[in-house]
């Protein structure tokens, strides 16, 4: 089975608030047709992330969170590795595919 990505797929930023995240996240929002729709950072739900060119997004505190309110068919995860195998997991228990 093959995964495809296109103009309408999207897509949330787990580890959005973090140097690296935020940076990829900006660099997305720069290509036309990126639809970088919310973060995730379990401390930080209920806020919202602005890049240094004024771009804000929402943050939510759990992947199934942003999901149900977004509508995300994906996910990308920059987080430390520390964390990234619990950020996999809950992409997947929240059916990311």
């Amino acid at each position: 089975m093959s995964i495809l990505v296109d103009k309408n797929t999207k897509i949330i930023v787990q580890g959005l608030t973090g140097k690296t995240g935020g940076f990829h996240t900006e660099q997305a929002l720069a290509y036309h047709g990126t639809q970088m729709v919310a973060g995730v950072h379990p401390t930080k739900g209920g806020t919202n992330w602005t890049g240094s060119h004024g771009e804000t997004l929402p943050i939510y505190a759990s992947v199934a969170e942003a999901k149900d309110a977004t509508g995300a068919d994906a996910s990308v995860i920059y987080v430390p590795p520390s964390g990234a195998a619990a950020a996999i997991i809950e992409a997947i228990d929240a059916e990311i595919p």
